[in-house]
């Protein structure tokens, strides 16, 4: 079994890579590859505002599936960004967007607003274990059950190979820098799973759980 840097916590699983989501309503069915994009857009209009930016940032430390979260995820939200977006040719102008979904593109906008310019990598694979207690505002007891193997296979994929999970995290989605990313870290997610175990991952999935890791690990690691 492999160990991930995430305290307290072990898996193993396997994966397979997806090439569909449809996890959001954009006024209309949108094909996945569109979706991500709408979103990431979305997501790095809200993290480039400051006003936004701080109660995404308490949205994202805030416990799933609870009415805090729920509340933060409203009020981090942003018309005006929306209708930036909606300048573009062949662009929408509604949005509905689940929580989770929301969380799942906020990580990569932080990652891209903080840490677009290569960070040092060298130290990330080193770290200790990462404090779960310390990444919330609320009981862990609380978390939902698949939040722990998903956050520790995104930690262990990304000490394992963070230079391409941070290609990933700044290329545009369904580009070709973006899926040639996605390529690059397959070895990497080999390597973090059981052998003869399979997962179902989406590349929106794997943006997010990447995307939260490489965010608290280059973080932790600037800070040590």
């Amino acid at each position: 079994m492999k160990r991930f840097g995430v305290a307290g916590f072990s898996v193993a699983c396997g994966i397979g890579l997806l090439n569909s989501a449809a996890y959001a309503q954009l006024g209309k069915d949108l094909r996945h590859d569109k979706a991500d994009v709408f979103v990431a857009r979305y997501a790095d209009c809200i993290i480039r505002d400051k006003k936004t930016r701080l109660v995404a940032i308490e949205f994202v430390r805030s416990i799933p599936n609870t009415t805090e979260y729920a509340d933060l995820a409203s009020k981090a939200s942003n018309s005006k960004c929306l209708s930036a977006d909606a300048r573009r040719p062949g662009s929408i102008t509604m949005m509905i967007i689940q929580p989770d979904v929301f969380r799942d593109a906020l990580y990569p906008a932080l990652y891209r607003r903080q840490f677009r310019k290569v960070p040092d990598m060298g130290s990330i694979k080193d770290l200790p274990p990462l404090n779960l207690a310390s990444e919330f505002n609320g009981s862990l007891a609380s978390l939902p059950a698949t939040y722990r193997p998903e956050r520790a296979l995104g930690d262990c994929v990304a000490r394992s190979s963070p230079v391409a999970a941070h290609v990933l995290l700044i290329s545009r989605p369904w580009s070709l820098r973006d899926t040639g990313a996605a390529e690059q870290l397959k070895p990497a997610i080999a390597s973090c799973l059981g052998e003869g175990k399979t997962i179902r991952l989406t590349r929106r999935a794997l943006r997010a759980y990447i995307g939260e890791a490489m965010f608290k690990l280059v973080s932790a690691s600037s800070k040590a």
